[in-house]
């Protein structure tokens, strides 16, 4: 696809793009596989169809994309998600891989959603217990259906906000028929209803102990430390927090609060999909 951000995009020809993914079949390509060239890539969502078709004729090759991220906006990236869990039947294999390793007993997940990453883990660790906390109420619903079809009776999915203090609070409940991405919801999410959720602390989940505990709560990372103070200090579990550009103060704060508890600090950078030859049991 070429487009210059004023005129009509243009396509290249199906024959052709057939033709290009019979000849990278027939050598069994393993390598980059680069679909765009002095372009905006995801200036049209047929990007992700062309991607699906290169990744199924080419399954060695590194398919990769450039884009400067003007076109990718919520719903998009609620789309990518989507589509990786749908037809690659995972989501953030090398987070995954991490947390199974790292656990043996116990796995804490602060802000789990549907389970993209709690219920993996219990399946590969089935002697061990995953508490997976959501504060979105339908999402948390969505969460605990996914682990009972599951039949990951390990799982304990918690529908509760985690912060500072217990209580109740009000958080945004955007409903999962909006066309957004579910995964930032937030207590700053603007122009969505809001209801009341129970706001339970870190340390309570983490009173039986924990080997691994992972926060994704969309900036609101250094409140979940501060109510787990007992963990941080006396549990001293393996982290995983996600920090952001987008959140400098958040991201500064996390990173002093760990230092300063005396844990080494690294850079984990997981991709949503790696490269597999076929979908996962």
């Amino acid at each position: 696809m070429i487009g210059d951000r004023i005129g009509p995009n243009q396509h290249l020809a199906p024959d052709v793009w057939r033709k290009i993914l019979e000849g990278l079949a027939e050598i069994d390509d393993a390598h980059n596989l680069i679909l765009n060239y002095y372009n905006e890539p995801l200036a049209d969502r047929a990007i992700l169809d062309r991607i699906r078709e290169a990744r199924a004729r080419a399954p060695k090759a590194r398919i990769m994309i450039y884009s400067n991220g003007d076109d990718l906006d919520r719903a998009f990236i609620d789309d990518l998600a989507g589509r990786t869990l749908r037809e690659s039947g995972e989501f953030a294999r090398p987070e995954v891989d991490l947390i199974t390793e790292l656990c043996s007993r116990r796995f804490i997940d602060i802000g789990a959603n549907i389970g993209a990453i709690a219920l993996p883990v219990a399946r590969r660790r089935p002697n061990a217990t995953v508490i997976a906390v959501e504060a979105h109420r339908a999402l948390a619903g969505c969460l605990a259906a996914n682990a009972l079809n599951n039949q990951l009776h390990n799982v304990e999915a918690i529908h509760a906000a985690v912060g500072s203090e217990a209580g109740l609070v009000d958080f945004p409940t955007p409903p999962l028929a909006e066309v957004i991405n579910h995964g930032t919801t937030r207590f700053e999410y603007k122009d969505a209803r809001t209801e009341p959720v129970r706001m339970t602390t870190l340390d309570q989940p983490a009173v039986d102990g924990a080997d691994i505990v992972k926060i994704d709560v969309e900036g609101f990372e250094p409140q979940v430390l501060a109510g787990g103070r007992k963990t941080l200090n006396d549990v001293r579990p393996h982290w995983l927090i996600e920090v952001s550009p987008e959140r400098p103060d958040a991201s500064r704060q996390v990173v002093e609060t760990m230092a300063g508890a005396g844990y080494n600090l690294f850079w984990f950078c997981s991709l949503f999909t790696t490269p597999q030859r076929e979908k996962p049991k």
